[in-house]
């Protein structure tokens, strides 16, 4: 999915909204590559979209907006003191999802 994106990203703008036509080949893509379960739906594939952009953008602010906290790509964020322990608690209270 990710990867039938990518070359459209620029043409979604800003709010990451998809012209119809991509979103339309995203479900066809999906479908195609079904294994188990219902069929595919737009809004469905405009949801997971929408959750996989609001995962980067917390990985994205986590690794270099302001956390204080360090990160690497195998293992997540490093919380290995109390201190950072206390910062992560921070963040996790004021932004909850």
């Amino acid at each position: 999915l990710c990867d039938h994106l990518v070359p459209h990203i620029a043409a979604a703008g800003d709010t990451k909204k998809f012209k119809a036509s991509v979103m339309s080949s995203a479900v066809e893509l999906l479908n195609k590559q079904l294994r188990a379960g219902g069929k595919k739906k737009a809004a469905g594939v405009k949801q997971k979209i929408s959750d996989m952009l609001a995962v980067y953008q917390t990985v994205h602010w986590l690794k270099h907006d302001g956390s204080g906290l360090g990160w690497t790509d195998e293992d997540g964020v490093t919380v290995t003191t109390p201190e950072d322990e206390a910062v992560w608690a921070g963040i996790v209270t004021s932004r909850p999802n």
